[in-house]
């Protein structure tokens, strides 16, 4: 199964950590945003925006995987061609990815490292399928280039 974007199941909320998706500012969560969720319940892996602060600002996001919690942000660039075609590229870095300590306590080093290549090609796919239709816009292309930091 791959990424879908879907409304969060009323009896699938509770059981959401929102209370560690905090963005990386001091800021609260828009609760706006929580009604809906990128998921993939193959592999069991969704992600949530949780902060959006201007158009061109990073996206904040938080979501769980094999039963871990974590958090990233994404900058979305907007382009159209001169046929009206619209792409919309994300850019993600890996030294934003973050996950609970306890995590990186009970893995070795190489398997952190395991862990978070495996999730950062999940979110490059997750983010291509939250793309193709993000700011109630329809783009005809989604990217997603992902760098070691900004």
């Amino acid at each position: 199964m791959a990424f879908v974007n879907e409304l969060i199941p009323e009896n699938e909320r509770s059981e959401i950590p929102f209370d560690k998706f905090k963005p990386f500012r001091r800021t609260n969560i828009d609760e706006k945003y929580l009604d809906k969720w990128t998921i993939d319940k193959e592999r069991g892996c969704y992600f949530i925006q949780v902060k959006k602060f201007g158009p061109e600002e990073p996206r904040y996001f938080g979501g769980s995987w094999k039963g871990q919690s974590f958090k990233f942000s994404a900058m979305p660039t907007r382009t159209s061609t001169l046929e009206g075609k619209y792409h919309l590229l994300w850019e993600i870095w890996a030294s934003d990815i973050s996950y609970p300590l306890e995590t990186c306590k009970m893995n070795t080093l190489s398997e952190n490292e395991a862990f978070r290549a495996e999730l950062l090609t999940l979110l490059a796919e997750g983010l291509i399928t939250f793309g193709l239709h993000y700011n109630d816009a329809t783009y005809d292309q989604v990217t997603v280039e992902i760098g070691e930091s900004k």
